[in-house]
């Protein structure tokens, strides 16, 4: 009878620990995600750049929109991952031609995704800034995040202008504008304005803006645009368009606010992409 008591329990026992070994080979299979991260700044191509034409590259770690780490790159410049599923998972990567024309704010642990991440230093010299992310779900071993840079460029082109003022020496501020960049690719930090001298196009009535490099408009936000004379006299003002749509810059966009002048006071606002404009004038 005790043997067959001692047998009963020696099986029971091994009962229990077979289902212990079963239960953790399936959480391993079925609750656990692997893979490896690789991150490439692309160019307007959309092709690949080199490396050396990085300063730096990083990849952030965040879990439910909270920073959990940095991730270092493996000798073939891969980032090894392993993380438990049941939650969200992003990875930021970033990165940049020039450190020396930013100051990063690097995150601790419970940042949240969308606190500041980079701000310019000099805003009339902003270099390449990349930037891209992913949200994980484990259905692939190999998993690559493309770095496109954010910087915005955006002209202003007047209609009329010297029908209605006259020949003259005018330029634009543009206001509203950010100086830094989230974890999540939004517009932040302080603001500030540009002025942007400008000049008329050959014997047309259109006077163009130099070109202006800003980084993305804050959500929610938009900029403002001021003509004026070099003297300081102002000569319109917009911050919405003729739809009453706030005028904003977008990541990777190439605008233009385009104003025509009806007279003194009338004036229409457009915005428009640069390929479609540009052709209007004979460089």
């Amino acid at each position: 009878m005790r043997q067959n008591i001692e047998t009963i329990i020696k099986r029971w026992v091994l009962m229990s620990l077979a289902a212990v070994s079963f239960s953790s080979c399936i959480y391993d299979k079925y609750h656990t995600v692997q893979f490896s991260i690789t991150a490439d700044a692309v160019g307007e191509d959309g092709k690949s750049l080199p490396d050396r034409l990085i300063d730096s590259k990083r990849i952030y770690f965040f879990v439910n929109d909270r920073y959990y780490d940095g991730l270092v790159p493996g000798a073939d410049g891969s980032y090894q991952v392993s993380f438990s599923e049941g939650a969200q998972y992003t990875f930021v990567a970033a990165g940049s031609e020039d450190d020396g024309a930013f100051r990063f704010m690097e995150p601790v642990n419970g940042d949240y995704i969308n606190s500041q991440y980079v701000e310019v230093v000099d805003y009339d010299n902003i270099s390449a800034l990349y930037w891209g992310s992913l949200t994980a779900d484990g259905s692939s071993e190999s998993v690559r995040i493309e770095m496109r840079d954010v910087r915005c460029r955006a002209h202003v082109l007047v209609r009329n202008l010297r029908h209605c003022f006259g020949i003259g020496d005018y330029n634009v501020v543009i206001g509203g504008l950010r100086k830094g960049l989230t974890y999540a690719g939004q517009g932040c930090g302080d603001m500030t304005e540009v002025r942007r001298a400008g000049a008329f196009q050959n014997d047309a009535d259109l006077w163009l803006s130099d070109e202006l490099t800003a980084l993305p408009t804050a959500p929610n936000e938009g900029i403002t645009v001021r003509l004026q004379r070099d003297s300081g006299e102002q000569i319109a003002y917009a911050d919405v368009d003729d739809d009453g749509n706030r005028m904003a810059l977008t990541a990777g966009g190439d605008v233009v606010f385009v104003i025509t002048m009806y007279d003194r006071v009338g004036i229409s606002v457009t915005v428009e992409p640069w390929s479609e404009v540009y052709s209007e004038f004979a460089f």
